[in-house]
């Protein structure tokens, strides 16, 4: 009976033994699953932020956009004007008789029109050259001086950085190093 007896004890030992480990496998599983899944939505939460970051800046590229073609058409329709005036010119200068009436008279009118038309072809003249000098001066500047010399004409600091083609990191460094505390 001892033999027996010891028999039921090492087939306890074994069961318990075997059950040890499957349990320790099955708790190990458990935690590696838990792991993967921590790893997994870490991974997930970094793609969402990317992926806003990169829509930010989708948003403030669209914005600027969009601000370049304002001003683009604010200029075309500066010069369509000029243009609409270049042919009213065109049509004075026509040599129909009651033209040549209109051209012996001065009329306040007439002052008034022409000085208007000098103007504003002075304005979009001295517009285009500032924008052409700029060019020029800013061909010859290092990057700070092209940074203060933008900010200095009140441009923006999204028209800087695209004018530049720099990062708004490069941008915003320049201006705190080089104490541009007022932009």
């Amino acid at each position: 009976m001892t033999l027996l007896n010891f028999f039921f004890v090492i087939i306890n030992i074994l069961i318990i033994i075997f059950g040890y480990i499957f349990l320790k496998n099955k708790i190990e599983k458990l935690v590696t699953n838990k792991e993967i899944l921590e790893n997994i939505k870490k991974e997930i939460n970094q793609i969402i932020v990317r992926l806003n970051e990169t829509t930010v800046n989708n948003i403030n590229l669209v914005e600027e956009k969009a601000k370049r073609l304002e001003k683009l058409i604010r200029l075309a329709e500066r010069k369509a004007s000029g243009l609409d005036i270049k042919i009213t010119d065109i049509d004075d200068q026509l040599d129909l008789p009651e033209n040549r009436l209109n051209n012996l008279t001065y009329s306040p009118q007439k002052i008034a029109k022409q000085t208007q038309k000098i103007i504003e072809n002075q304005t979009i003249e001295i517009e285009e050259k500032a924008l052409d000098g700029i060019e020029e001066v800013m061909k010859e500047l290092t990057l700070k001086e092209r940074v203060k010399l933008l900010m200095e004409e009140g441009w923006e600091k999204e028209e800087i950085k695209k004018k530049l083609k720099i990062s708004s990191g490069e941008l915003e460094l320049i201006i705190n190093i080089e104490g541009f505390k007022d932009y």
